[in-house]
């Protein structure tokens, strides 16, 4: 049994017309110390339609307001959450299961904040209504080390129609140490294969994840038996392959055309999201890792 139970404050109907919606909903802790959190769970309501889900920490009240202003429950946000989150508590995609994080290791929730939850609606056709869930795990005794979360993120996308095998690589170099505690890939449906690889400042190479067979309905974090330790100047890439053919049975597109980045269901994403511990809580260069998934929401630069 969660600890602390959450729920969006009203059933959001999710209407049976053809396009993607992305609302953010308020849920106050009523927390009056700070609390770190060991593990998450999300229940999506209507998980038909739930595309994915993406937990945020605000501390502001920046998202109470945005709350107020947008007439119905929650606030319309594409991209960000619209405000600089104290923190992340994961999120959920299809097959995700919830996995407590490794003894000593925990997320902190400060006291008197609000969970933010952005949920990506696709409509299935029908019309639905949706009270998505989140269950939260404290410890029960003071944890010292903190996750954190690094996106590594494909900044493009330009997949021709009936291209089979579209690769693309994004490679991020690290600004501090860091031990590596978990793995969570993200594509969309025209995802083949996926796979993320470390280059030490030695030289040595490291592999980190590699997904032979994508399956958007089967994600989730893949969290490592023992911690990879990453030094300072070390380079990750990511390396997605995309199918775009007519052969591929999950192309929603019939015939196959071009499809470029997006966060929308018949778009293409290519994300890696790197769960580490700094090995180093007081390194400077933690100010430089930002916990928010600032993903470019169109390919502007080949429309």
């Amino acid at each position: 049994k969660p600890d602390l139970i959450l729920k969006m404050p009203e059933k959001w109907r999710v209407e049976p017309v053809a396009g993607d919606t992305y609302r953010c909903f308020v849920l106050p802790t009523g927390l009056t110390q700070d609390r770190q959190v060991i593990a998450v769970e999300y229940r999506a309501g209507s998980p038909k339609v739930v595309h994915h889900i993406t937990g945020f920490i605000d501390t502001s009240g920046s998202a109470r307001k945005r709350d107020a202003s947008d007439e119905g429950s929650g606030y319309a946000r594409f991209g960000s959450p619209g405000f600089s989150p104290a923190g992340e508590l994961g999120g959920w995609m299809p097959g995700d299961r919830p996995t407590p994080l490794p003894p000593g290791i925990a997320r902190l929730l400060p006291a008197h904040s609000d969970v933010v939850l952005q949920i990506h609606y696709h409509t299935d056709g029908h019309p639905a209504e949706d009270v998505t869930q989140i269950g939260l795990y404290f410890a029960k005794k003071p944890v010292a080390r903190r996750l954190r979360t690094l996106p590594v993120v494909v900044r493009s996308l330009d997949i021709p129609a009936g291209d089979p095998a579209y690769t693309v690589t994004q490679t991020m170099t690290l600004p501090l140490d860091m031990e590596v505690i978990s793995l969570t890939p993200h594509m969309h449906l025209l995802g083949k294969s996926f796979e993320m690889s470390a280059v030490l400042p030695d030289g040595s190479a490291l592999p980190l994840i590699k997904i032979t067979d994508w399956d958007y309905r089967w994600q989730g974090a893949y969290f490592l038996r023992e911690p990879i330790r990453l030094p300072r100047g070390s380079k990750i890439t990511l390396k997605a392959t995309y199918d775009n053919s007519d052969d591929n049975p999950r192309n929603p597109n019939r015939p196959a055309k071009r499809v470029v980045l997006g966060e929308e269901m018949t778009e293409e994403m290519g994300a890696g999201f790197v769960g580490f511990v700094a090995m180093y809580e007081n390194d400077p260069a933690l100010g430089q890792i930002n916990n928010i998934v600032n993903v470019p929401n169109r390919n502007e630069a080949v429309r």
